[in-house]
């Protein structure tokens, strides 16, 4: 991406981030996107404002650029949901699980069954099952116990974030760091619900280790390379701006229509989609805006706990004031009184499932 570009999207003021459409008018007119991956013109009689058939409205950004119609960026995204399914399809054990135990009638010996298909899979549920952010008074010493002790919906959601992060496994350091932020961002996440959303933790915890699978999966298949924005929570939020510009669409978009694929249970798929589109989430209002709100807080947490993990005057007052943790009714001595459990849930999660 040339120079130009990056520095127009980094001068953005980000409580206040521009739509596509207004950060593309801003394009020098000589500059064209190369067209080689984006198809030119929809098919015969397709209007507009259409999306390629297997795109969902709900999970599409919706911005429109005068530059690149809908239907030829939605066909764009479709390709590379398409490239992916091919490269990576979702581990059998964990399809398996997910089908079982969303099934309030599941027979404990048919997971049991399952989990020991899948060694690895089970001894990482195990041992995230047993670390201080889930586990009771004495440690879980199988699946079953793990079922009885936090319930079906949690080993299946936990699982599934597993194998879905051991697809990720890579030495080279953007894919770690991301991993490790999703990691991080999952066990904030958790810690904020049981204070804020304790019903929807689960799927928080889930929703956080997937938030940037779609950054992930653009590492793999080359569409995109991330550098210092890994660790820059300005920067992090304007990477979508960017991915938008060049490919169409963007990580969130991206990760929510591959999870679609996965069949990874709701709300994962939305939060995903709108964790950088907080006007679509507040706009529908109810528990969806909540659980984005804790999902965004806990994605600006991570950044400065994995920069040095203080909370010194000045960033309580940034985080305690920003919009994600005011919209949960919390505040800055909640904060201060959840910085030291967040910190701990980081450094263990980190451990159990960290890269």
């Amino acid at each position: 991406m040339p120079r130009f570009i990056l520095c127009a999207v980094a001068l953005q003021v980000r409580a206040d981030l521009p739509s596509y459409s207004d950060m593309m008018d801003s394009r020098p007119d000589s500059r064209v996107l190369p067209s080689s991956r984006h198809p030119t013109a929809p098919a015969p009689g397709t209007r507009r404002g259409e999306l390629a058939d297997s795109v969902l409205e709900e999970l599409w950004f919706g911005d429109e650029d005068p530059e690149r119609p809908r239907y030829e960026a939605s066909r764009s995204l479709a390709a590379a949901v398409a490239r992916i399914e091919g490269l990576r399809p979702f581990p059998m054990a964990a399809q398996k699980l997910l089908t079982l135990l969303s099934d309030p009638g599941y027979r404990m010996s048919e997971v049991r069954a399952v989990m020991e298909s899948d060694p690895a899979l089970a001894a990482r549920t195990l041992n995230v099952a047993n670390s201080p952010l889930f586990r009771g008074l004495s440690p879980c010493r199988s699946i079953d116990q793990a079922i009885v002790r936090l319930g079906a919906r949690n080993v299946r959601d936990l699982a599934v974030g597993i194998a879905a992060m051991s697809m990720f496994a890579s030495a080279d350091a953007a894919s770690k760091r991301l991993r490790d932020h999703c990691v991080g961002v999952a066990a904030i996440a958790r810690i904020v619900a049981d204070t804020a959303m304790r019903r929807e933790a689960s799927s928080l915890f889930l929703s956080g280790l997937m938030h940037d699978a779609g950054k992930l999966l653009l590492l793999q298949t080359g569409e995109m390379t991330y550098g210092a924005e890994v660790d820059d929570d300005a920067a992090h939020e304007e990477t979508s701006l960017i991915e938008r510009a060049r490919l169409g669409y963007d990580h969130a978009v991206l990760g929510a229509h591959v999870m679609k694929l996965w069949r990874i249970p709701d709300p994962t798929a939305m939060l995903v989609a709108w964790h950088h589109q907080p006007a679509r989430a507040l706009a529908m209002g109810g528990d969806t805006a909540l659980m984005v709100a804790l999902l965004r807080a806990a994605d600006h947490i991570e950044h400065r706990l994995a920069l040095d993990g203080d909370l010194d005057a000045e960033t309580c007052r940034r985080l305690g004031e920003d919009a994600a943790w005011t919209y949960a009714d919390l505040g800055q001595g909640d904060l201060r009184e959840l910085w030291p459990q967040m910190k701990e849930a980081r450094r263990e999660m980190l451990a159990a499932l960290g890269g």
